[in-house]
């Protein structure tokens, strides 16, 4: 309906002004491309698009009916594209050109997750699957192609395994959902952004992971429904955030702030870390022993030098810390002053975090001068969501005190001036 049409409108300009905020696009691009879209509610508009991806609920007569519709009114060679994580053999019955048909299944939020799962039906063409991987790249995403129709599609089957072993153990009392879900957070979740299971597996070595899995998986979860616990809160109207309650009381808990920090996937980027020095450039060109006794040389023969100068000349000590900023493949001497920020206060976050899970539990004191100055207000959220995340205590100093007053996150504020020091919130 028109309602829902309008409501769209406001989503799509709500998050293409994000990449504005965010410096990833210009106020004038944004516009162009709002001002390209068009609405209506009479599927017969649809005839003359170059491809067609259907996004409504999944209600399998509905989505028939949406399908055997648009086959009526798009050319024969417009490729048909749903977004549904269903195979798509279920929804081609009322079609006379199903091998147009491909799956291609978005993860939320799609504008930030870079991978589609591609899957063709029995019917579906490979000319179709092929031309919705071209179309995919083109606009930047990774097409996840899957060899044959399995339900859930490889993202869902590997988030619910995940889930039911999760909320098995929570049930049966092996751990509590605290526990379970810093386990992952702290562990899984770091290593499966570098390697995937398989990768992993592989990495650490087949003949022992084989051994372990002999061991490990007659002991698994194994069932076919949700453990009873989880149905009793879902008849008990405790559905998690959006109620208050769930197997997390939510009023103990700033969802918020947890909902602002995963908002913020991609605005604290990845930091990728390099030497740079005589001695790397020794260990790039040769075999590291090699590299050893050339480097020995060299010491050896700066050693007069060094007297000369009254100090080191050549040394390890000499190499530099190269920061870059992962996702854009630029050196951070070349970002804006924000970007340096952002890179600077990932590297703080991510060392406190690893200080507490080396020690168990305990967390730095965190003292950041300036830490907000040069951020966005989506950079500065997705900052404060992460101190927060983190449990630890933060100092943040800063000039403009309408930063910190518009945190979102609890924190007590105090202004120093005239000598003095006072309670501000």
């Amino acid at each position: 309906n028109p309602e829902s049409l309008e409501r769209a409108l406001g989503v799509i300009r709500k998050n293409i002004d994000a990449f504005v905020e965010r410096g990833l696009t210009g106020k004038a691009d944004a516009d162009a491309a709002c001002s390209r879209i068009s609405v209506s509610t009479r599927i017969e508009d649809a005839g003359g698009a170059g491809h067609v991806i259907e996004a409504v609920p999944a209600v399998r007569d509905l989505q028939i009916d949406i399908f055997g519709k648009l086959d009526k009114a798009c050319a024969p060679d417009v490729v048909l594209g749903s977004t549904s994580g269903q195979p798509i053999s279920l929804m081609t019955g009322a079609m006379k050109h199903p091998e147009r048909a491909v799956a291609m299944h978005f993860i939320f939020p799609a504008q930030l997750i870079p991978i589609v799962e591609v899957c063709g039906g029995p019917q579906t063409s490979a000319e179709t699957v092929q031309w919705a991987c071209d179309m995919l790249k083109a606009v930047g995403q990774y097409p996840a192609v899957m060899n044959k129709e399995v339900d859930g599609f490889i993202i869902n089957r590997l988030q619910f395994a995940v889930l039911r072993e999760a909320w098995s153990m929570w049930a049966n009392g092996v751990a509590s959902a605290e526990a379970i879900d810093a386990s992952f957070k702290m562990s899984l979740g770091r290593r499966y952004s570098i390697t995937g299971p398989i990768e992993s597996a592989e990495l650490g070595g087949l003949d022992i992971m084989h051994k372990f899995a002999e061991f490990l998986q007659p002991g698994l979860d194994t069932s076919k429904e949700p453990p009873a616990a989880i149905g009793d809160l879902v008849k008990r109207g405790h559905f998690g955030l959006k109620s208050g309650k769930g197997v997390y009381d939510w009023s103990a808990r700033d969802g918020k702030a947890l909902l602002a920090a995963r908002a913020g996937l991609g605005l604290i980027p990845q930091v990728e870390l390099a030497l740079e020095g005589s001695l790397e450039t020794h260990l790039e060109a040769m075999a590291a022993v090699d590299a050893e006794d050339t480097y020995r040389a060299r010491l050896g023969a700066s050693r007069g030098l060094d007297a000369a100068a009254g100090r080191t000349l050549e040394g390890p000590h000499r190499s530099d810390l190269i920061v870059f900023h992962g996702p854009k493949a630029r050196a951070a001497r070349s970002c804006s002053t924000g970007e340096q920020k952002i890179l600077l206060a990932g590297i703080v976050l991510a060392h406190a975090r690893l200080v507490r899970e080396v020690t168990a539990g305990a967390t730095p004191l965190l003292l950041l001068d300036e830490v907000a100055a040069h951020l966005d207000a989506a950079h500065r959220a997705a900052l404060f969501g992460e101190i927060e995340e983190l449990g630890a205590q933060a100092w943040m100093t800063g000039t403009d005190e309408g930063i910190f007053a518009a945190a979102g996150i609890a924190m007590q504020r105090y202004h120093v001036g005239a000598g003095g020091l006072e309670r501000r919130g």
